[in-house]
C-alpha cells in the first residue's frame, strides 16, 4: 500500500479550489500512513481512538481531545492506529499571516503564536508535551466549529470565501484562548514566552536589548532569561543566531541570492562572520549547504 502513496502532497491533492485554500479532511478511521510531507499546513483534531504519529526519530501517542499543528516541512506518518479519528483542517499559511482584512488582532493572543508557532518549532526539544488537550465539553465545541465551516465550503454559496474564512478565524480563536488558559505548567511558560519569540522574529534584522524584551513578556530579565532558557534550551543571543541561520538555509535553498546579499538583506555586516556562523550551527559552508538541498 506504501507504493501508491504519495510521499509529497501538494496543493491540487487536496484543495478543490486552488486558489482557496482552504478545506477539510476526516480521517474515520485514519489508515496507516507511511512518511511524507506537503505544501501545506494542517490543523489536526483528534476526536476518537488512538495512534501513533512519527516523524525522523521521534514518535507520539496521539488520543481524543489532541490538537497540534503540522507545518508539512517535517516528515511525519501515522502507525499503531486503534480506530484513530481525527479531523485536518489544511490551509495555507498565508491565510493567518496576510489577513483579509486590517484589525486582525489574533496575535494579541500568546496562546495564538504557542499553538500555530512555536509549539511546532519546538516540539522536538519538549517531546510533544506542549501539545493542546481538549476536554471532552470543550471538543465538542471545537467540531461544531468545523462543522460549521464544512457546510459552508460544501454549499459553496456566494460569499462562502468570506464565510469560511471567518470560520476557521472564530476556530483559531478558540483554540489559541484554550492554549492561553491550559492549566499545564509548560504550556503557561511557552504562551508567556512565545510573545518574546514572535517579537525576535519579527525583528530579526538587529539583535533585541534584554530590556526591550522584558518589556514584551511583561516579566523581570531573571525570569524571562530562566524561561527563555528552559523553553529554547539556548539564551536569547543564541537562539537570535539560530533564526537567523534558519533564515539563511531557507534563502540558500529558494534564491540564487549570493552570501553576501544574503548577510545584508538579514543585518549582518560581514558575510564573513555570517559564514563562520552558518558552519558552526550546520557543520557546512553556504555554499555546501546550496548544493545539496536546493
Amino acid at each position: 500500500m506504501d507504493e501508491m502513496i504519495k510521499t509529497h502532497l501538494s496543493a491540487e491533492d487536496v484543495y478543490s479550489k486552488t486558489d482557496f485554500e482552504l478545506t477539510v479532511l476526516r480521517r474515520s478511521p485514519q489508515i496507516p500512513f507511511p512518511k511524507h510531507t506537503h505544501d501545506f499546513s494542517e490543523l489536526v483534531i483528534v476526536y476518537g481512538g488512538s495512534g501513533t504519529h512519527f516523524t525522523e526519530g521521534e514518535k507520539y501517542i496521539i488520543r481524543s481531545g489532541d490538537v497540534f499543528i503540522l507545518t508539512g516541512d517535517r516528515t511525519h506518518g501515522y502507525r499503531d492506529i486503534d480506530n484513530l479519528q481525527l479531523v485536518n483542517v489544511i490551509f495555507n499559511r498565508n491565510f493567518l499571516q496576510n489577513p483579509a482584512f486590517p484589525d486582525f488582532d489574533l496575535g494579541s493572543i500568546s496562546g495564538y503564536h504557542a499553538l500555530f508557532t512555536w509549539e511546532p518549532r519546538l516540539r522536538s526539544e519538549h517531546r510533544f508535551k506542549n501539545r493542546l488537550r481538549l476536554e471532552p465539553v470543550e471538543l465538542a465545541q471545537v467540531l461544531r466549529f468545523v462543522e460549521k465551516l464544512e457546510m459552508e465550503l460544501a454549499d459553496a454559496q456566494p460569499g462562502y470565501r468570506a464565510v469560511s474564512y471567518a470560520q476557521f478565524i472564530l476556530l483559531c480563536g478558540f483554540l489559541s484562548r484554550h492554549y492561553e488558559a491550559a492549566s499545564s505548567p509548560k504550556m503557561k511558560e511557552l504562551s508567556r514566552i512565545s510573545s518574546v519569540l514572535n517579537y525576535m522574529e519579527e525583528n530579526i534584522k538587529r539583535v533585541v536589548p534584554i530590556s526591550e524584551l522584558t518589556g514584551i513578556g511583561g516579566m523581570s530579565e531573571s525570569t524571562l532569561l530562566r524561561l527563555f532558557h528552559r523553553t529554547t534550551g539556548a539564551s536569547p543571543v543564541e537562539y537570535h543566531n539560530r533564526l537567523k541561520i534558519e533564515q539563511v538555509c531557507r534563502l540558500l535553498e529558494k534564491t540564487d541570492k549570493t552570501i553576501t546579499e544574503i548577510a545584508f538583506e538579514l543585518g549582518f555586516s560581514d558575510s564573513n562572520y555570517l559564514s563562520r556562523l552558518f558552519r558552526k550551527e550546520t557543520g557546512m559552508p553556504p555554499k555546501d549547504w546550496r548544493r545539496k538541498y536546493s
